[in-house]
C-alpha cells in the first residue's frame, strides 16, 4: 500500500524503506495532515523530542525527520495495531 500526500511518498507503514522529498520543510498542519494525527499532538512529539523540528516564524519540519519519526518503531507499532485492529472488524 502506498500513501501519498503533499507531494511525499509513503510506502507501507509496516515497510523498514520511507521514501521522502528531504529537502522539503513541511509545515506543523502539513506534518499533522500526513501522519492524520491532530496539530497538538504534533507539538507533543516536537516538545518531548521524538521529532525534530525548527521554528522559523512557523514551525518547520524537514522531511528526513518526518521520515525518520516514522521510521520510529513505537509510532510504526501503533500504526500496525490500529491497522490489525481495523482488519479484525
Amino acid at each position: 500500500m502506498t500513501f501519498i500526500s503533499g507531494g511525499v511518498k509513503l510506502k507501507s507503514m509496516e515497510h523498514r524503506d520511507v521514501t521522502i522529498f528531504k529537502d522539503k520543510l513541511y509545515s506543523l498542519q502539513e506534518v499533522a495532515k500526513m501522519l492524520r494525527v491532530s496539530e497538538r499532538s504534533i507539538f507533543r512529539y516536537i516538545y518531548s523530542g521524538r521529532l525534530k523540528a525548527t521554528k522559523i516564524g512557523y514551525w518547520r519540519i524537514a522531511g528526513k525527520d518526518v521520515g525518520a519519526f516514522i521510521n520510529d518503531s513505537e509510532y510504526k507499532k501503533t500504526l500496525v495495531e490500529i491497522k490489525k485492529k481495523k482488519i479484525k472488524k
